[in-house]
């Protein structure tokens, strides 16, 4: 049996000041554990959510809609009209997607 490891606590001060660096995918906004300086050496600072598998920002409309099903409907039990009004509000304020305004 493998030995349980004893993990330090965190106060709240200390897990801020964590998390005070991680930044917001471009496009949908959701935190992506990479910190500014990572994103700020990459060309887009998109999550793997938002991006193809050549590193592309995918459509407005794919993105829109994982935003939809995935984010708001499934993890915060949102009703279909509520989650897509969110979703909407919240791509409108995203840089990736500002010619779309």
């Amino acid at each position: 049996m493998p030995k349980k490891l004893k993990h330090k606590r965190h106060t709240a001060s200390e897990a801020r000041e964590e998390l005070k660096d991680v930044v917001g995918c471009m496009s949908c906004g959701l935190p992506m554990k990479r910190t500014q300086r990572e994103v700020a050496s990459e060309i887009a600072g998109i999550c793997p959510g938002c991006s193809d598998q050549h590193g592309h920002l995918k459509s407005y409309e794919e993105v829109f809609e994982r935003l939809v099903t995935r984010h708001y409907m499934k993890e915060l039990k949102m009703d279909r009209p509520g989650a897509e009004r969110a979703a909407k509000e919240r791509l409108s304020e995203m840089p990736a997607w500002k010619d779309r305004r």
